[in-house]
């Protein structure tokens, strides 16, 4: 009996010696309850950062522990700075998560290589089952100096693709400083519509590399008539940019309707009945649009004609250039097929607009097909 006591007085000696070195904790996880917020997700919008480059940062959190986390607040924190920026987070019951809390607008002054730490429960103000897993580090953001900013059009869109006579069409133009470049300073954005002899010049504020401004002109459609649009970043050609032939921009509109090219009848006819003998196909063209469509090209495209196995290295092609055409004007072209193929039943692919030089109502309805047979 003496010697058990004197066993356990050494094991309770022992156990105090490793709770005072902080390598045993008295712990009863099973039964702890409460909260533990962590951060679940942690993301920036782009890889590399220049100087004075907005950067966003996306987090989410979620409460990992067994009881409902009370409000609290979400600090960002970048590199050693002891200021934080905070996001207020909500309660959240187990298992639930919140967010995303975005930051936008982050800059950075000086090139260097930074560390951005997201905090939950940044004040301490929540008891939770593990108050060592708040934090979540992103490192090795680099920040480098500038070069030279890069001006471009981003977009142009309409509020009506389609505008009909009498149809207002608002026009709106995004002229972007490209990421990675340097600030752009205040410049010019010209917006011409048509053939108009001067543009609507617009003014063009200072630039910081990614970002982007958003400009709106409007006119109305008058009459059946195709319009291209054309826009210019840096205008006045004042800043020196690190690529200086992407500023320009066009887009091609019809108002009063498209044209629509069809094809509407496809024959053949055999000038001769012998073997493989040349023959003549008949295609007519059909304008079924509401506007007139510009010149273009038909095409015929023969099959293959090769043995087995063996791989094709020559499709027949044949070609008529179509004049403009009217809406509801139709033309018919005669194609001379010289190309022998062999005994039996081939199929030619026949398509109107066949390098896409016509913005039309519908680009699906171009083709058409014939077989003929050699006997």
């Amino acid at each position: 009996m003496k010697q058990n006591k004197i066993q356990n007085i050494k094991l309770v000696s022992i156990g105090s010696a490793l709770l005072s070195a902080g390598l045993l904790s008295v712990s009863s996880t099973a039964n702890a309850q409460g909260p533990d917020l962590v951060i679940s997700s942690f993301q920036r919008d782009h890889a590399s950062v220049v100087v004075n480059q907005p950067l966003k940062i996306t987090t989410w959190l979620r409460n990992i522990g067994n009881r409902e986390a009370s409000p609290t607040r979400l600090g960002i924190r970048v590199g050693g700075s002891s200021t934080l920026r905070y996001s207020n987070v909500p309660s959240l019951q187990p298992g639930e998560s919140s967010g995303p809390y975005t930051i936008s607008g982050l800059t950075f002054s000086t090139p260097h290589t930074y560390t951005i730490t997201a905090i939950a429960d940044a004040d301490k103000s929540l008891p939770e089952l593990n108050e060592t897993n708040n934090s979540r580090a992103m490192s090795g953001i680099k920040v480098t100096n500038a070069g030279r900013p890069n001006l471009y059009i981003g977009n142009i869109t309409l509020s009506k693709s389609d505008p009909q006579i009498g149809d207002n069409v608002m026009v709106t133009v995004s002229v972007r400083n490209k990421l990675n470049s340097g600030v752009a300073p205040a410049s010019k954005l010209a917006v011409k519509i048509g053939g108009e002899t001067n543009p609507r010049i617009f003014n063009v504020a200072s630039l910081a590399p990614g970002q982007m401004r958003s400009f709106k002109r409007s006119f109305k459609c008058t009459r059946n008539i195709n319009l291209r649009i054309s826009a210019r970043a840096d205008y006045q050609n004042l800043i020196a940019e690190s690529r200086e032939n992407d500023n320009l921009k066009r887009r091609d509109i019809t108002c009063g309707g498209k044209p629509d090219l069809v094809i509407t009848s496809v024959t053949a006819t055999h000038k001769r009945r012998h073997l493989r003998a040349p023959f003549r196909i008949h295609v007519t063209v059909k304008n079924m649009g509401k506007a007139k469509a510009r010149n273009s090209l038909l095409e015929i495209i023969g099959p293959c004609d090769t043995a087995p196995g063996i791989a094709c290295g020559h499709y027949p092609t044949y070609t008529k250039n179509v004049s403009s055409l009217m809406p509801g004007e139709s033309k018919t072209y005669n194609f001379k097929i010289t190309y022998r193929w062999s005994l039996g039943h081939h199929t030619l692919n026949v398509t109107a607009d066949a390098r896409n030089a016509v913005i039309e109502s519908n680009e699906g309805n171009n083709t058409s097909s014939i077989t003929v047979r050699n006997r």
